[in-house]
């Protein structure tokens, strides 16, 4: 049982460390990553939060662009951004040297573990009665809340966000991960220049990026209410009684 407490005690520690790490790789995000189509037609820039900010239209693009093609271009940008964001990440990625400080969490949490006679958290340390239930039943009760967490997420909390221009003849979506899908009328596009095209980009845009918003902040909404909160406090309430259960020696011996 010592083994099991100091394994707790040392994953406890490497969380504990790694989440130190992506908080520091987080504030380290690309701020503007740029892409564009194959021809050069079309510029997209995403912001921070890996969604594009603003969508260009080159003046000459009907010179290199078939108005059928618009929607597949503005995409294709975005995707060419995507793309660009993701090599800027992996700099960042090498430059913090990341598996080396992986490495070493692996190192320091095993060292900790030697200087923490009791690794239990102070916070779960309890001197009051043992629980009546047997870490068999707890373990069992742990085993159905883990399935339950990993059940799918319902898809109402992955909804994308669509919007299109006043006139509704260009089209974006966007997706919670960042995906991006342009339609666009072309008959109407063949109409228009580059930067007519550009400002019917920036509605749609603001738009797709308005509903996604909505929908990201009625899933949190939905995922802190009542039901969900009340399932927050089983869990924790249950990691509690087992981590009383693991510090009581006279308890497990009895098994």
């Amino acid at each position: 049982m010592d083994e099991i407490l100091r394994d707790l005690a040392r994953l406890r520690r490497t969380g504990a460390m790694l989440q130190e790490l992506m908080g520091e790789l987080q504030q380290a995000a690309p701020e503007r990553s740029e892409g564009a189509d194959s021809t050069g037609t079309v510029r997209a820039v995403l912001g921070p939060d890996g969604l594009p900010e603003s969508i260009r239209v080159s003046s000459y693009w009907k010179e290199k662009l078939p108005a059928a093609a618009v929607g597949a271009a503005v995409t294709a940008a975005c995707q060419a951004a995507m793309q660009r964001r993701g090599a800027d990440w992996a700099d960042v990625l090498q430059r913090s040297g990341w598996q080396q400080r992986l490495e070493e969490m692996d190192t320091d949490a095993a060292g900790a573990v030697e200087v923490d006679v009791n690794p239990v958290p102070p916070a779960y340390r309890t001197g009051g009665p043992v629980p009546a239930r047997s870490l068999d039943v707890l373990a069992e009760e742990a085993m159905s809340t883990m399935d339950a967490a990993m059940r799918p997420v319902p898809a109402a909390a992955h909804q994308p966000g669509t919007g299109a221009n006043r006139g509704g003849t260009i089209e974006i979506t966007l997706g919670q991960a960042g995906q991006v899908v342009c339609r666009a009328d072309p008959g109407w596009a063949a109409r228009q220049s580059g930067a007519q095209l550009s400002e019917a980009l920036a509605a749609a845009l603001t738009a797709a990026r308005g509903q996604l918003a909505q929908a990201s902040a009625a899933s949190a909404a939905s995922a802190a209410d009542a039901g969900a909160a009340a399932a927050e406090t089983g869990r924790q309430e249950l990691f509690t009684e087992i981590l009383s259960v693991l510090n009581d020696p006279e308890h497990l011996a009895d098994r």
